[in-house]
């Protein structure tokens, strides 16, 4: 592996002569592995430690993180990332020391969080776990790049998540809106990327010194929006996957200084050597302010721009009445909302006037959308607490499994309603339709595995 001069000489400023020949002499061995596992189902996680190898690296009570090594399971043609099992809302793959920015993090009722630079959506998945079974809490999870944000949505989609807003915004249009108004940001910051060096050459190749001055430059202004946009004794994580200095600790110095009701909490920087994972910067800050005033919450309005009329309605209670033991509209917590064409269920703490005029790409859960005048029902509700209300499910076989993940037609017959939820080790899967005694495949394109 060759490398930049520019980018030793700064290595070896940081570590001591011994560091820094350990740091040179493990850049040619194997990148490290891990996966999150939610602890929702310990039979398909017992599966999983014997199909992968796995080895734990710490756990709590909503998720556990687990090394692999990937060349013994490539000797053996297993791959957890093309694994029929990834198919399941149970993984999610994450290298081990990005996981480890956000593993002594909890989250509280009555919590907002906001993942600023989230996809491909590790961080935010973890947060979710955690936030699961907390009462009045969300996280707004934002990517300024519309395709990253697409992989966003559609990884905490693939997990089964309804508790994020998922936006497509940048950092200036999100601190027009959101004043002093989360509980916690974590800023995992697009930054030179000289943690990714074991694993990707173009990381090395379009590395530079001007590089990391303009990453530098970004992370100024996202860590300064930050701050109008968090509370009071809110808390500020700020992570990179890169060793500069200027991208690092000289921007935990400047938004100190910038900032001086800012305290740090923590500081700790992990390098590829050390055997945790492949390199990772991060600082926990804490906002001493004490200028928030809390005020009672507002009472829940829907804007004109989600309401949903009298056709919508009808289309929705239609299919709900075929195909569900459940009423959308007849739920305690949660209202109906639409989005252009597509139907939420949306959670009645969250205060929609903040996001009227932002690009919001999915509301907490997608149930469906208005196709011609009928209500298709969404692949994510087939992945959410709703799962549990559908008058027909059907466990497959792992023959079918695959078949469906592959985007085939299935032979069942008997069901009494149009949609069938169906389920894979009692996990649920996805919908298919039901007709003339076949199942249609409704499993996203996008998804499906290749034969």
């Amino acid at each position: 592996m060759k490398l930049n001069n520019n980018f030793l000489k700064n290595i070896k400023e940081q570590l001591t002569e011994y560091e820094y020949n350990e740091f040179v002499s493990t850049l040619n061995l194997p990148s490290s592995h891990g996966m999150i596992l939610k602890n929702t189902n310990q039979e398909i996680n017992d599966i999983l430690i014997k199909r992968f190898n796995l080895e734990l690296f710490y756990k709590n009570n909503n998720y556990s993180y687990y090394k692999y090594d990937k060349q013994t399971l490539n000797a053996n043609n297993v791959n957890p990332g093309s694994d029929i099992l990834f198919h399941l809302p149970i993984y999610y793959i994450q290298e081990p020391s990005a996981s480890s920015v956000l593993k002594n993090t909890k989250s509280e009722e009555n919590e907002i969080i906001l993942d600023l630079c989230a996809s491909p959506g590790g961080k935010s998945i973890q947060i979710l776990c955690n936030m699961e079974k907390i009462n009045n809490s969300y996280l707004v999870s934002n990517e300024y790049d519309y395709n990253r944000c697409k992989t966003l949505s559609s990884n905490i989609e693939k997990m089964g998540f309804s508790k994020s807003i998922i936006t497509n915004n940048n950092s200036s249009d999100l601190k027009n809106t959101f004043f002093e108004f989360f509980d916690k940001i974590i800023i995992d910051a697009p930054c030179s990327g000289e943690g990714m060096f074991r694993k990707s050459e173009d990381a090395i190749n379009q590395w530079s010194l001007s590089l990391t001055e303009h990453c530098s430059e970004i992370q100024k202004k996202l860590l300064l929006d930050s701050y109008e946009m968090l509370k009071p004794n809110g808390i500020l994580i700020y992570s990179t996957c890169t060793y500069s200095k200027c991208e690092d600790e000289d921007n935990v110095d400047f938004i100190l200084k910038e900032k001086k009701d800012l305290e740090l909490i923590h500081i700790d920087k992990i390098y590829h050597y050390q055997g945790i994972g492949e390199g990772q910067f991060f600082s926990i800050i804490k906002k001493n302010s004490s200028s928030y005033n809390s005020t009672q919450k507002n009472k829940f309005i829907i804007p004109n721009k989600f309401k949903i009329h009298a056709e919508d309605e009808k289309i929705i209670k239609a299919f709900q009445k075929e195909n569900l033991n459940c009423d959308f509209f007849n739920m305690n917590d949660k209202t109906i909302i639409k989005n252009k064409n597509q139907y939420y269920l949306v959670y009645n703490y969250i205060d929609l006037n903040k996001y009227k005029n932002l690009n919001v790409l999915r509301f907490c859960l997608l149930i469906g959308e208005n196709f011609n005048g009928r209500f298709i029902p969404s692949h994510a509700m087939s992945r959410s607490y709703l799962s549990e209300n559908f008058i027909s499910t059907l466990e497959l076989n792992e023959i079918d499994f695959k078949k469906y993940i592959e985007g085939d037609i299935l032979d069942y017959s008997g069901f009494k309603s149009p949609y069938v939820l169906l389920k894979y080790l009692s996990t649920p899967i996805g919908i298919a339709k039901y007709s003339n005694n076949k199942l249609k495949n409704l499993y996203p394109k996008g998804l499906r595995k290749r034969p």
